[in-house]
């Protein structure tokens, strides 16, 4: 049931629409009439009505005020506007403010049942997205896990780098887990050859169980807490807190391996990265675990393997985010200097928390990315000028100077800077060049139904790239550009020959002539025999 409020101080005019309502809209139900715009906020306070049916001449010079603060105030109720045809403007300006239709005096039983329909159309919409929403979001619930999975799953990957992000997220999904924070990872032994005993429902069986093995230990566990996920069908991923103390943590480990090999009858070795204290750096004790599985060939199979047994003096390898070098390199062909900074500045703060710096190894960080981005500008098939050779932008001599963080710093954002603008140049020469090759196509085949996404494809590039060339270079999109060169050979022909229009709309690319005029209006500012005229009197007076 709808509840309508009325806002109309004329009784007779309340009592029809009300007769009709009753009538003809058996769902709405009229909840109260408003005589005074003094009443009006508060009789919507105190109603809650779905839908005000208002008089303009009620509400008065301040109709759009108190429409907008009804509205505000009541996000969910729904505004019909009626009034003279001199309030239409008036109208028109709160139209914004929840109004879904307007009506005009003397109100004809035809308008306003279409403005009522108009309006239970509009409520039945609503509730039909209210259901859906519910729908959808009982079908989220139902599915949770899911989303905890790729959370746990994006988070030791390093997709996630803000602490708070994090602990929040651990609390939405229920995961108790405190610093301090250590990744282990169970690897089944000789997978390969399993796979030829087992079939593929015993497969996802049996990577389940193990999952399914190492929660169950943990929920159950006094001192430690944490999360394991699937990370791969031969694999499990585990996030653990309160791990300050390795021996607890191996002994932990320990006990998983011996149940797994009870209850599956598989050999696991468990591999252990450092304890952290930030939840960002949970990335980095993954990576370190994964790097502890290379020494199983070494340290035994069947085992439990923490890498700073294999690794004791390594703090750097597996904090320091490759992924952003790679990205660093990638955005130095492209030109992209500011975020070349934003990369470098992660970089060295990454090297920063890393403690102390074997000798030379700045310089060894510093040459794999100019070697790299050399190699990447040659794949591109980038070809520099004979006067801008690549050691110009990247003299080694001075990369054996850099013996600090702020030295590798100061080289990178020097030399990548003129290298980018150099990069920007090249690019800036090329789109001239492709819009010059659009141009040329648009020449040949104006006439044709031509348009942006084709041309695009022929030059081997995106229909937003080549229209933001058109944009940054010719001040119009290449459909205008397009529009533009028909018209001017519009003209030509008028000029030029004896043709009628609807000749020469064919032959510029419009089959329909008064679609031609139309445009040649638009474009030109004139009519088409306005024009003829105008070069009549031109040559008349040469």
């Amino acid at each position: 049931m709808l509840r309508i409020l009325l806002a109309d101080a004329d009784s007779e005019c309340v009592k029809n629409f009300g007769s009709y309502i009753n009538t003809s809209f058996p769902d709405f139900k009229i909840v109260g009439n408003v005589r005074s715009p003094l009443d009006f906020a508060l009789e919507l306070d105190l109603l809650r009505p779905d839908l005000v049916v208002a008089d303009m001449s009620l509400l008065g010079a301040n109709a759009q005020q108190l429409i907008r603060e009804a509205y505000e105030a009541h996000p969910d109720t729904r505004f019909i506007l009626c009034g003279s045809y001199n309030d239409a403007e008036h109208m028109e300006s709160i139209i914004s403010f929840g109004v879904i239709d307007r009506m005009y005096k003397p109100v004809k039983p035809t308008e306003l049942e279409r403005s009522l329909s108009r309006a239970a159309k509009t409520f039945a919409e609503k509730e039909n997205l209210q259901l859906e929403k519910e729908r959808f979001t009982e079908k989220y619930k139902k599915n949770i896990e899911l989303f905890k999975d790729k959370f746990l799953s994006t988070l030791i990957q390093g997709g996630l780098t803000d602490d708070l992000e994090i602990t929040n997220s651990f609390k939405y999904f229920n995961i108790d887990l405190k610093p301090d924070y250590t990744v282990f990872i169970i690897k089944i032994e000789n997978f390969t050859s399993l796979l030829q005993e087992i079939d593929e429902v015993e497969k996802h069986m049996l990577i389940y169980k193990i999952s399914d093995i190492v929660n169950e230990k943990l929920r159950k566990s006094s001192k430690l807490s944490g999360s394991a996920i699937i990370n791969r069908f031969n694999s499990i991923a585990a996030i653990v807190g309160g791990s300050e103390i390795l021996p607890k943590m191996l002994e932990f480990c320990g006990e998983i391996k011996t149940d797994i090999a009870l209850k599956c009858r598989v050999d696991v070795s468990i591999t252990v990265g450092k304890t952290y204290r930030r939840a960002a750096d949970i990335s980095v004790s993954y990576k370190e675990a994964e790097a502890a599985a290379r020494y199983r060939h070494h340290l035994g199979q069947n085992s439990v393997i923490p890498l700073q047994y294999a690794e004791p003096l390594n703090n750097i390898t597996y904090r320091y985010p490759i992924g952003k070098e790679d990205a660093l390199v990638y955005s130095a062909v492209a030109g992209e200097y500011e975020y070349c900074k934003t990369l470098i500045q992660q970089l060295m703060d990454a090297l920063a928390e890393s403690g102390s710096l074997p000798p030379k190894l700045l310089s060894k960080i510093v040459l794999d990315i100019i070697v790299s981005i050399n190699r990447f500008t040659d794949e591109q098939h980038i070809v520099l000028v004979q006067d801008n050779p690549f050691n110009a932008f990247f003299p080694s001599k001075d990369i054996l100077d850099i013996n600090t963080i702020k030295d590798a710093e100061d080289y990178l954002n020097k030399t990548l800077k003129k290298y980018c603008a150099y990069m920007n140049e090249l690019r800036r020469r090329n789109r001239l060049d492709i819009l010059e090759k659009a141009k040329i196509i648009i020449e040949e085949r104006y006439y044709e139904n031509l348009n942006p996404a084709e041309i695009a494809v022929r030059l081997e590039t995106t229909g937003e790239f080549l229209g933001g060339i058109f944009r940054e270079n010719e001040k119009k999109s290449v459909y205008e550009y397009i529009l533009s060169v028909r018209m001017r050979n519009a003209k030509r022909l008028m000029r030029e020959t004896s043709f009628d229009d609807e000749s020469i709309a064919v032959k510029v690319g419009y089959p329909d002539v008064k679609y031609f005029r139309s445009a040649f209006k638009q474009i030109e500012g004139v009519f088409t025999h306005e024009y003829r005229g105008r070069v009549s009197v031109t040559r008349r007076i040469e």
